[in-house]
């Protein structure tokens, strides 16, 4: 019989200290209603996850399917 995992909730200083271990990510995000999967390169700088794209239709369609304030 399989062992069943629970799924842990991290708090906000523990995805941030986990974040900094590592450079490369993923970005997923909604495209043409459909979920949408992109490698980003990353740094975290402060307390704000700092992602390093180019400009562009993938970037716009994620900033729109975000809902969220992007800086730019």
């Amino acid at each position: 019989m399989a062992v069943r995992q629970q799924l842990e909730v991290l708090g906000r200083e523990q995805c941030l200290g986990l974040l900094r271990t590592v450079r490369v990510g993923r970005l997923v995000f909604v495209e043409d209603a459909l979920p949408a999967v992109r490698p980003v390169n990353f740094r975290v700088k402060r307390d704000h996850v700092v992602i390093r794209v180019a400009g562009g239709a993938k970037l716009a369609a994620a900033t729109i399917s975000s809902g969220s304030r992007w800086r730019r």
